[in-house]
């Protein structure tokens, strides 16, 4: 569990997140997407996570 003041005053929203239920075979990853980026993303219906669809 988080600390307390961690949770209320980190530095930005994607800090202090778990990495998932499965790490290392599987996890969470949260990406920032730039009006340039040269890689494609979808959502993912089912979990609403974005995914590559092709880079």
């Amino acid at each position: 569990m988080l600390d307390e003041k961690y949770s209320r005053w980190r530095p930005h929203p994607w800090h202090g997140l778990s990495p998932g239920v499965e790490p290392p075979v599987k996890i969470n990853a949260y990406i920032e997407i730039t009006p340039f980026d040269l890689v494609k993303y979808e959502v993912d219906k089912p979990t609403g996570y974005m995914k590559v669809d092709r880079s």
